[in-house]
């Protein structure tokens, strides 16, 4: 038995507040406060059950203390995350699904030490789950997240020669404020039952 539903595709525009740590051996860094931005897209398949993808500017990384001097560790990534999302109530949305990103730059910069390029120590490809709720207002959204990273590899060379190598993952917490650049337009669609 068919059942007509209203299907719907938005596109989007998104700011995000990231509080981000790195996981290396199972020690956390402290949180870093960083910036994501990008556009967004959702298409509902059905009226409570839908997908969304984004194509973001990332900062990840972390804070630690060594020898009394704070190093930060700036990690910058293009990152897809790709959600399936279920709206229970009408503009609440829970979504779960993967993020893939794809590591720019990483940089790590002390109190008074000049910047040093790590990009070599961190995987060049980051995958992790996402998960987290939205709630709309019209055409604004807001949005809290948390990505946890898989373990990846770092390898690098001690002084003494030695080839090290250690888990490392990252880890960001997310609050974003979206804004819908299109005007709702409905379209039918049928869903069998």
């Amino acid at each position: 038995m068919a059942s007509i539903t209203k299907a719907q595709f938005n596109i989007g525009l998104k700011a995000v507040l990231n509080a981000s740590s790195i996981n290396i051996e199972g020690n956390s860094s402290d949180a870093k406060f960083g910036f994501a931005g990008g556009a967004y897209a959702e298409y509902y398949l059905t009226r409570q059950l839908g997908i969304t993808a984004e194509l973001l500017y990332n900062e990840k990384g972390g804070r630690e203390t060594s020898g009394g001097t704070e190093i930060k560790t700036n990690l910058n990534y293009l990152s897809i995350p790709v959600l399936v999302y279920f709206e229970p109530i009408r503009n609440l949305k829970l979504g779960l699904g993967p993020e893939l990103a794809f590591l720019l730059t990483a940089k790590a910069k002390g109190d008074s030490l000049a910047t040093t390029d790590i990009k070599k120590y961190f995987e060049s490809f980051d995958k992790a789950l996402a998960f987290g709720g939205a709630y709309s207002f019209g055409r604004v959204g807001l949005t809290g997240r948390y990505v946890a990273g898989f373990d990846g590899t770092t390898s690098f060379t001690d002084d003494g020669g030695e080839v090290i190598k250690q888990s490392i993952r990252n880890n960001v917490f997310q609050f974003a404020v979206s804004f819908k650049l299109n005007k709702t337009k409905n379209k039918t669609v049928k869903e069998n039952q």
